[in-house]
Parts: structure tokens; sequence; C-alpha cells
């Protein structure tokens, strides 16, 4: 990745000093150099592989407190001048930030291992085509050996990949490094005596372990045949057992969020003025951790060129921390904890939660249903991202699950709607979490049992 490095670097010496010329009061440069390998499925065949590399860079400026950015996807030193003038001119025809007190300083990283794997950043298209052939027949030996007449891979998406990222300011500070990335989303569509069904397998890392994937699609395959004839439940309060997975998404959309210093100042978190309060049972423990190797979130410093920090969110139920990129840190006069991320190139940065790990727990998914006793267990869901950050109300609609009744799995579930608040759900309602913890995007979750949920079902 020399190549893209000098081009960056150069690209930032001339924008920098194009934006002192032109009489900006300070300056900062951001720029990414992705490549893509992704195989595409479709109908049981791979029907596309694409392989590409881009590269993206913008220029924030500041006029005083007036601020303006542009960004290009022409890596040459001919666009700069346009780049960097439009910029300026964005930023004297915009209003005055009053808290602005400006961009990031004291660029670092921390040492961080397991963030860039050489064999998944480099993989060839043969490569990843006999991976994603090998998936394939997994998943269809899967379903077949659990009683399906018919299973295909019906859509799957596998990729991997690597991410150069440099930034810069006008303060003489540069900062760049390397990441890589893996990922898979793979359907399983079965059939059985004129019913069918299907399950989905996804994976999240830093670095391609192909047996993980065959061991998520061999799953998805058992499942898909598992769900035939789902059908839905009573309307009720419900003993709840949400999966890891389905408990990472929900956390993702819920959580997360009020975690941000940015929505915890402008009033959008229910975690406003609650440091040091008891949130949650104190079987809950949270951190964000970016440290933790090959996670998706997995990070030496973040989108402002901040050393990321593991730091603890929840300890035992109580609220430990909010997460602070340096915009929202100053304005409390505190420190960034490391956690900017710009959504696209030429957003500015706002506080995310890096890697949001929940501690596990003592119950394991192989007897869960006894756990259960009566009740759901809740394997997948749609419409989670309908759900609320700003209050946490939870609503979502089961895609995929199963009734117990007398500690056994009587028959799958679909088509029912589950509501609550988390905030109720894991301090009152919270009975215990998984030992079992999976990675889903930027969240590692176990699975959570709760006591009570509400279910909008067929009567």
């Amino acid at each position: 990745m020399a190549r893209p490095f000098e081009i960056l670097h150069g690209l930032s010496e001339k924008a920098l000093a194009k934006a002192r010329e032109l009489g900006a009061s300070e300056a900062e440069f951001y720029a990414t150099w992705s490549r893509e390998l992704l195989v595409k499925v479709a109908g049981g065949n791979i029907v596309g592989i694409v392989d590409k590399s881009i590269g993206r860079y913008c220029v924030r400026v500041a006029v005083g407190k007036k601020i303006g950015v542009y960004g290009s996807e022409e890596l040459s030193l001919e666009t700069i001048d346009k780049v960097v003038e439009t910029a300026i001119k964005t930023a004297k025809a915009a209003p005055e930030d009053p808290r602005w007190s400006g961009f990031a300083r004291g660029y670092d990283r921390a040492s961080v291992e397991g963030i860039y794997d050489e064999k998944t950043a480099s993989m060839e298209a043969n490569e990843l085509m006999e991976i994603t052939k090998k998936t394939l027949d997994t998943a269809v030996d899967a379903a077949k050996k659990k009683g399906a007449k018919e299973a295909l891979v019906s859509r799957a998406l596998i990729g991997v990949g690597e991410t150069l990222l440099f930034i810069a300011n006008s303060y003489g500070e540069e900062i760049y490094g390397k990441t890589s990335s893996a990922g898979a989303w793979i359907q399983v569509k079965v059939k059985k005596g004129g019913n069918e069904s299907s399950y989905s397998a996804l994976y999240d890392s830093r670095k391609m372990v192909e047996e993980k994937i065959y061991g998520e699609v061999e799953k998805a395959g058992s499942l898909a045949v598992e769900f035939l004839k789902a059908k839905p439940v009573d309307s009720g309060v419900y003993r709840a057992y949400f999966t890891p997975r389905v408990a990472a998404l929900i956390l993702s959309t819920v959580l997360s969020p009020a975690l941000s210093a940015l929505n915890v100042q402008e009033k959008r978190s229910p975690l406003r003025d609650k440091i040091g309060q008891e949130v949650f049972s104190d079987k809950i423990t949270i951190y964000d951790d970016p440290y933790m190797p090959w996670a998706p979130g997995a990070r030496e410093f973040d989108d402002e060129g901040i050393k990321t920090t593991k730091k603890p969110l929840f300890q035992k139920g109580v609220l430990a921390n909010y997460v602070y990129d340096y915009y929202t840190a100053k304005r409390e006069n505190k420190e960034s904890t490391g956690n900017a991320r710009r959504r696209n190139i030429t957003s500015p940065p706002t506080p995310v939660v890096y890697n949001l790990a929940v501690e596990p727990g003592g119950l394991s998914e192989d007897l869960i249903a006894k756990e259960v006793k009566e009740g759901i267990i809740i394997y997948d869901v749609i419409g989670y991202w309908m759900s609320n950050p700003v209050n946490g109300n939870i609503m979502a609609t089961v895609s995929h699950g199963f009734y117990v009744k007398g500690g056994k799995i009587k028959h799958p579930i679909k088509g029912v709607v589950i509501s609550g608040n988390l905030y109720k759900l894991l301090k009152e309602d919270l009975v215990g979490l998984s030992k079992e913890r999976v990675v889903i995007e930027n969240t590692v979750s176990p699975g959570i049992l709760v006591e009570r949920i509400n279910v909008a079902g067929k009567k």
C-alpha cells in the first residue's frame, strides 16, 4: 500500500498549504483508500464478483468559528485547489458555531493486535470463489441432512478488504494506519412437504476464518429446516430468550446511540445525567473495547486521529461513561475518549461506541429451553431498526423463533411483534445472560433471558 500512502500524503501537504494560503484559521485533511473483493450469490449460483479499489478525501477548514468541508474521489494534485477553495467558500457562508474549539489535536495510537491480516487483505478472487463454493455446499448438505427435500443458498454476499486511513492537520500532525475486514451474509432456503423456510448466517471480523463461516452456514442450514411450518403464538406476555444475534442487533440500535455524548448533550438520550446511577441489573457489565482482536470495531485511533481507549460503560448495572469525540469533549472541558466516527467522507465526526462488548453470564444455550420453561426463543427479527434509542422502547417482528412449554420446544414461530423497554427489561425483568457470545458488526453480545416481553400475536 506504499503507492496509496504516497498519494494521500502528497495531497495532504498541498491541501493544508493551500488552506493556509487562502486564509483558513486551521484545516484538516481526511482520506481513505479501500480495496474490496466481493462475491455475489443468487439462486444457488455465483452470479458476480467485484474487485475494486477507491480513494476518497476531504478537506475541512475553519474560518474563525465557521466550518466548511468539501471532498473528492479524484486523487490528483490538480483537484486540490478546487476542493480547498470550495471548502473555504462554504465556511465563509456558514453560520458561526459558538461552541467551536478547533480541530482535533494530539494524534496518537493505541497498541492493538488483531486489526490487520495480510492474508485477508491480499486475498485473490479465485481464493474467495473457492471459499464461496464450499460455503454453498456446506449449507445445502446441512439442510438436507436435517431433512430438507430441496435446499439452496438463495442469496449471499461474501467479501474481504482492507482500508488505509490517513489524517493530517494544519498543526503539523499526521497519522495513518491499515485495517482488514471480512464479512458474509448467507441466506439458506429450504423446502419440504409443500412448505418452505429460510435462515441466514452472519460473519463479521477483521480476519477471514473460513472454518467459522462454514460453521455458521451449517447452523443456518439446519435451522432453516427447523423453522418449517412456523406459525404465530397467541398475544400475551411471555418469558423470552433473545439469542446473542438478536440481542446484539437490539443493543446496537437502542443502547449504543444513547451512550454518545452528542446525544446526551442534545437531550436525545435517556441516559442523560445518570452517570453513577444503577441503570441495569447488576448482572450487566458492558465495555467499549476497541482492543478486542479481530472484532470489526477494533482500532488503534479514531476518525480524528485520537488514540482509542477501552472503557467501562456499565459496571454491574451502574452507568460509568459516555463516549466522546473531540468536539463533544471540549463542550464539557474533557478529553476525547477516542470515539469519533465519520459516516461518510465529508460527514463531521460524531462520537460512537466502537465495540459494545457485553460480559457473558452463566446460561448455556444448549439448555436454554429448560431455562425458558414456558415462553419464546427469538432467533431473528425484522423491523428492529424502528426501535427508539431516545426512550429505549423496543419493537420488532419475530421472523424466526420457537415456542417453549414445559421446558421443551413445541413448534417454530414467526409473524409476532415483540415490544418493551430496554431499560426495564435489563433491570427489572432480567433473568440471566448466556455463556456464548456472538459478534454482529460493532456489538459483542451474549444471549439475554428476560421474565416478560409483550407479544402481539394471532389473538
